[in-house]
């Protein structure tokens, strides 16, 4: 079976991910990595008064379309390109339902850590494997993808909270804030079984990180 991604799916603007930034923070060059349109990037140029958003997108037809929005937009994939910018470049780098789509996640967090400055951020965002719909369908036997969620037919990698930790770590970050998306009855429920059960109602994990001291 084959999947066509329609034009809507580049087109998230991920505001909800950008809720993890401290309210007094100033960013003034941002990497936004798998742009899409840019439709994120223009939000932080609107909203945040974000002076330089550069967006990296490997769908062509996406990127000449962030191009009318952003100030660059390099076409190509993450783990292949080298980036034109000096190291500490970016005050914040996105990568916002990404590392799901990457064979080698790990490199790549390593390689864009060479581009954030020492005070810089980094915004991440992956869906949740450990969700109960997958369980639920792994006990009927099912494992079938689609165009879109947990199961897009273009994920390579799937993580659980605790694994997304364990990379990120592993690739030199340390983690300020964590937290899972879910829906209003499941929030309801989660507190209902004093968040017991959070790993399994989470379907997306949202993560603001920053370089570690450590050696």
């Amino acid at each position: 079976m084959s999947f066509t991604k329609q034009k809507d799916y580049y087109s998230h603007e991920r505001s909800d991910l950008l809720r993890l930034l401290p309210a007094s923070i100033k960013l003034e060059k941002v990497l936004d990595v798998g742009c899409g349109c840019g439709t994120t990037g223009q939000y932080l140029k609107n909203h945040l008064t974000v002076k330089e958003v550069v967006g990296i997108e490997m769908n062509p037809e996406m990127a000449q379309q962030a191009k009318m929005v952003l100030d660059q937009v390099i076409i190509g994939d993450v783990q292949q390109i080298d980036l034109p910018f000096d190291q500490r470049y970016f005050d914040c780098i996105i990568c916002a339902d990404l590392l799901e789509h990457l064979y080698d996640p790990w490199s790549v967090l390593l390689k864009l850590k060479n581009y954030l400055k020492d005070t810089g951020c980094l915004l991440l965002s992956v869906p949740n494997v450990q969700h109960w719909s997958m369980i639920a369908r792994l006990l009927a036997g099912s494992w079938n993808y689609q165009d879109e969620g947990i199961l897009d037919s273009t994920h390579i990698r799937f993580f659980t909270r605790k694994s997304l930790r364990e990379l990120i770590q592993r690739s030199g970050f340390q983690i300020e804030k964590i937290s899972g998306a879910m829906g209003k009855e499941t929030h309801l429920i989660n507190f209902l079984t004093l968040r017991l059960l959070s790993n399994f109602f989470s379907f997306r994990y949202f993560v603001l990180a920053k370089k570690s001291n450590r050696k």
